[in-house]
C-alpha cells in the first residue's frame, strides 16, 4: 500500500452479467466519496463484459479489469484474486448485480475511522428487484441473539456487501474458501465470528441486494455439486466451533438442524441414498445422537420408499413425523427460516441518504 493508495477497494466478481455490472459500477461512480478503486474480476465471461469494462477503465482509471486464469473457477477464486490486488485501507465485496447508495463509501469510511479497534463494520442491506426503491425492505432485522446462533439457525444477519473490512483484519482472516461453490459468504463471515473479530452494527441502510422471482432456494441447491459443498461446509463449521471452544449443546442442536434441512431437501426430491448419506454424516460427526438418527432414517424412508406408493401418502407420513419431532426433538433441530428475512420495512430507519 502506497501513499497514493485509494481509501476503499471494492472487489466485484462477475460472470456474464455485463448489463447488471454497469449498474453496480454506476453506483460507485455516483459516490460522494471519490477516493476508491473497483476491481472487477472476470470469472470467464462470454458476453461483452471484458470489452465494456476495459472501455470504462479507459474513461475512469479507478475501475480495473482482472481476468481469472487457470482451470479453477468460482466467485471465491475471483474474490481472492481481487483482494490480492486491492490497495485500499478498507475492502468491500460487492456482487456484480448489487449496488451501493451514494453515501455508502463516505459513511462507512467515517464510521470505521472513528472506531479504529473494529475489524469490520456492518451496514443494513435493502432488497430490490429492478430499482433501488421498488421494495424498500431490509434483508433482515437486528435481534438480541448471538450472530453465530443466527447463522446456524438459518437467520442470516447480513449479506456479502454489508461489511466493510479493515485490510489488516482480512490478512488475519485468510482467503475465501475456494472449495465451496455456494454459501461462501456464510463460511467467510462465520469464520470471522469464531475467530473473535471485533465488529459493530451501524443503523444506516446503504447497500442493495438484487433478488429475482425464482425464490431463495434454486434447483442448484439439490445438485450433486451443491450437496458436496454443504457436506464440506457442515464439517468445517463444526471444526471452527470446536477449535474456538464455542460448540455449546445448543449449537450442536443447531448444527443438527442444519443436517436435517439438507437431508430433507433430498428426501423431498425422493433421493433416498443421498438423504441417508448426509444424515449418516451427521451421526458419524457426533452432531446427531442414535435416537434422532434412527427416527430421521424412518422419516427418510417415509418420504422416499415405494411401500408408500402414492405421493399423498408420503406427504401425510412426512407431516405426521414432523409433528412428532416438534413434540420430542429439541426445538433448534427443526430449522425455521427467518421471519424477518424479506419482510422488515424500512420505516424505522432514516432513509434520506439512500433515496436522494
Amino acid at each position: 500500500m502506497t501513499s497514493n493508495s485509494p481509501l476503499i477497494s471494492i472487489v466485484i466478481p462477475t460472470l456474464d452479467r455485463a448489463h447488471l455490472l454497469r449498474q453496480a459500477l454506476a453506483s460507485l461512480q455516483h459516490q460522494t466519496l471519490q477516493d476508491w478503486e473497483a476491481l472487477v474480476v472476470d470469472d470467464g465471461s462470454q458476453d461483452s463484459t471484458e470489452q465494456e469494462i476495459m472501455q470504462m477503465s479507459h474513461l475512469d482509471p479507478r475501475i480495473h479489469y482482472l481476468k481469472r486464469s487457470g482451470e479453477k473457477a468460482g466467485a471465491n477464486i475471483c474474490r481472492n484474486l481481487g483482494t490480492r490486488h486491492a490497495q485500499g485501507k478498507y475492502v468491500i465485496y460487492l456482487d456484480s448485480d448489487d449496488c451501493l447508495s451514494p453515501e455508502s463509501l463516505a459513511q462507512r469510511f467515517q464510521c470505521m475511522e472513528k472506531a479504529p479497534d473494529l475489524d469490520f463494520g456492518l451496514f443494513p442491506c435493502i432488497i430490490f428487484r429492478e430499482h433501488w426503491t421498488d421494495l424498500q425492505l431490509l434483508v433482515n432485522d437486528e435481534k438480541d441473539v448471538n450472530d453465530i446462533d443466527r447463522f446456524l439457525g438459518f437467520d442470516m444477519p447480513w449479506q456479502t456487501m454489508c461489511p466493510i473490512w479493515r485490510r489488516e483484519a482480512l490478512n488475519l482472516l485468510g482467503d475465501w474458501d475456494e472449495e465451496l461453490s455456494s454459501w461462501q459468504d456464510f463460511e467467510f463471515h462465520f469464520r470471522a465470528l469464531t475467530k473473535g473479530f471485533k465488529y459493530q452494527r451501524f443503523p444506516y441502510p446503504d447497500c442493495f441486494w438484487r433478488v429475482f422471482q425464482d425464490g431463495s432456494i434454486s434447483d442448484r441447491s439439490r445438485s450433486s455439486a451443491q450437496l458436496n459443498t454443504y457436506r464440506k461446509l457442515l464439517v468445517k463449521l463444526q471444526k471452527m466451533l470446536t477449535s474456538a471452544e464455542l460448540l455449546t449443546p445448543q449449537r450442536l442442536y443447531l448444527l443438527g438442524g442444519f443436517y436435517f434441512w439438507l437431508m430433507d431437501l433430498w428426501a423431498k426430491e425422493g433421493d433416498q441414498s443421498e438423504a441417508l448419506e448426509i444424515w449418516l454424516l451427521g451421526y458419524e460427526c457426533g452432531v446427531i445422537n442414535a435416537r434422532f438418527y434412527r427416527q430421521g432414517v424412518l422419516y427418510i424412508h417415509a418420504s422416499t420408499s415405494r411401500w408408500l406408493p402414492y405421493t399423498m401418502l408420503r406427504r401425510v407420513a412426512r407431516r405426521l413425523l414432523r409433528e412428532y419431532f416438534k413434540l420430542t426433538w429439541p426445538e433448534k433441530m427443526l430449522p425455521k427460516p427467518s421471519t424477518t428475512f424479506r419482510n422488515t420495512p424500512l420505516s424505522q430507519y432514516a432513509t434520506s441518504l439512500i433515496f436522494e
